[in-house]
């Protein structure tokens, strides 16, 4: 368990310092180490398993997704699948999982459209939330994947450092495209 704990600790250290490529390259690191962990608890709490918290899925899922990591958020679904006292924590996956596909439509759109106000993502990508279009935009700039820049009460995306799309993203219609 030392090596659980270590990473949990430094994964922590990481967050407060919001060293976030830090925080994840811990998160892929403890996510395997799940199983052995809550084995572990169990055999100290007389088989109970009880926490309120799951540090590396709460709050690893949504940084690979925002970061588009597929493999990460994959060993994350796999882990808590495979181990059913972490079956309450299978919605941190999924949200990891939206924030994927919400990032990627995102992504697309602002290298297909630099300056697309965010405020105007949920409209123009269907079926997305206003909050979760809100959260992933502020993770995905601080991840460094696109830049904000306030405008009114709402903010422009741009690709970072001003490059347009990828050449091999095809060009997604700015009205009705349905989140990927």
């Amino acid at each position: 368990m030392e090596g659980y704990l270590h990473a949990l600790n430094m994964f922590r250290s990481a967050w407060e310092k919001h060293d976030l490529g830090q925080v994840m390259r811990l998160a892929k690191i403890g996510i395997p180490l799940l199983p052995r962990w809550v084995e572990w608890l169990k055999s100290q709490t007389g088989g109970d398993f009880h926490v309120g918290r799951v540090d590396f899925l709460q709050d690893g899922c949504v940084l690979f997704g925002c970061a588009g990591d597929h493999e990460a958020l994959a060993t994350a679904r796999s882990v808590v699948e495979h181990t059913p006292d972490l079956s309450a924590w299978i919605t941190c996956v999924e949200r990891g999982e939206m924030a994927l596909r919400l990032a990627e439509g995102i992504f697309h759109l602002v290298g297909q459209h630099p300056g697309v106000v965010e405020s105007e993502i949920p409209r123009i990508l269907l079926g997305a939330e206003p909050e979760a279009v809100g959260e992933v935009c502020y993770w995905m700039h601080e991840l460094g994947r696109i830049e904000r820049k306030k405008q009114g009460d709402t903010y422009a995306l741009f690709p970072v450092g001003g490059a347009g799309a990828s050449p091999s993203v095809p060009p997604a219609p700015p009205e009705c495209a349905p989140v990927p």
